[in-house]
């Protein structure tokens, strides 16, 4: 299924295990966005035939991460709320986008969506605890 990957995405493997358990992840980098995405493999199915929610948000929490650590590391996922909109099915290419609401010295506030296609799939909401970047010099 790792075949026929969009041009201009590449590999990228998440810093946990539970990350790349799930699969492997692609990444595409726009000038300051970035696109994460990856396709729907059978491990990632429910009993319905489609991407399980759990996967779904699992992969939000990588994509809205992504957003949050910038310009330094998220620590951790402090609230993550999921909406879902519609499915995604085995061979889907699912493309995840976030951006940041908000920055304090201490949370990252990030929204969120899942596409297949031009059809939005999940979107999300969350709260990231996040670390001040060490002073220059």
């Amino acid at each position: 299924m790792e075949d026929n990957v969009p041009s201009g995405f590449v590999p990228f493997l998440p810093h946990g295990a539970f990350g790349r358990h799930n699969g492997t992840y692609f990444e595409k980098r726009e000038g300051p966005r970035t696109l994460r995405a990856f396709r729907v493999a059978a491990p990632h199915l429910n009993s319905a035939g489609m991407a399980s929610g759990g996967m779904l948000t699992s992969f939000l929490d990588l994509v809205l991460a992504r957003v949050a650590a910038a310009p330094g590391p998220a620590r951790f996922t402090v609230r993550l709320v999921t909406d879902f909109l519609g499915p995604a099915r085995l061979g889907d290419w699912v493309e995840g986008e976030g951006e940041l609401v908000r920055r304090t010295e201490t949370l990252a506030f990030v929204n969120g969506l899942l596409r297949v296609g031009e059809r939005p799939i999940a979107r999300a909401s969350a709260i990231f605890r996040v670390e001040r970047p060490p002073p220059a010099g």
